[in-house]
């Protein structure tokens, strides 16, 4: 087994214990020791992989996400009238594990988890969308756009988690991307119209 391979399973044991954890006892009464010990890997192993439990929520959720939506969203399925299915597919996965995620976002490290996720959100989406729309300007500037999308998104989801309105996750998809949509529409469009 490569180098990079052992990397990965180690990583995969670590997200999956933290996962199984989070299912009986909630984010703030998980310890590193109880993550490491239901991995049965050491603590020294840990943190070659994360500086922290936050650290690896993030990737844990990170790498479902993106198991879920696979690819970035391409140029039309940004741009098109209904948002594409494996969109759908990762707001029905907050929501199924949406008490999972309540203990996460309201627990006690919820401000840091929410700044960390917003910031990687929003360098993921600026480099989405610089590739997607490549030679286009963007106004207001690409970082200050995608910071504004990761945020409300974000905000978005933790809204429906905790207030639990009825609003399906096929919903929630196509009232985000119609907003989305709409931004990336008028985004662009304004430098196009400010260009002539």
């Amino acid at each position: 087994m490569n180098e990079d391979r052992r990397v990965q399973r180690t990583r995969e044991l670590l997200q999956n214990a933290l996962l199984e954890l989070l299912e009986t006892r909630g984010y703030d009464a998980v310890t590193i020791q109880d993550v490491t010990e239901r991995a049965n890997v050491g603590r020294t192993t840990f943190y070659l992989h994360y500086e922290s439990k936050e650290a690896l929520y993030r990737g844990m959720h990170r790498a479902e996400v993106a198991r879920i939506a696979g690819a970035p969203l391409t140029h039309a399925e940004l741009l098109a009238d209904d948002p594409p299915a494996r969109m759908i597919a990762v707001y029905a996965y907050h929501w199924e594990t949406r008490d999972v995620l309540r203990t996460i976002y309201f627990g006690k490290d919820a401000d840091v988890i929410h700044r960390q996720m917003r910031d990687e959100a929003a360098a993921q989406m600026a480099a989405q969308l610089g590739a997607t729309f490549a030679g286009e300007t963007f106004d207001p500037p690409l970082d200050v756009l995608a910071t504004f999308l990761a945020t409300s998104e974000i905000g978005l989801v933790t809204w429906w988690i905790e207030k639990h309105p009825p609003h399906t996750p096929e919903q929630m998809a196509a009232h985000f991307h119609r907003l989305r949509r709409g931004i990336l529409r008028e985004t662009l469009s304004y430098t196009h119209d400010s260009a002539n």
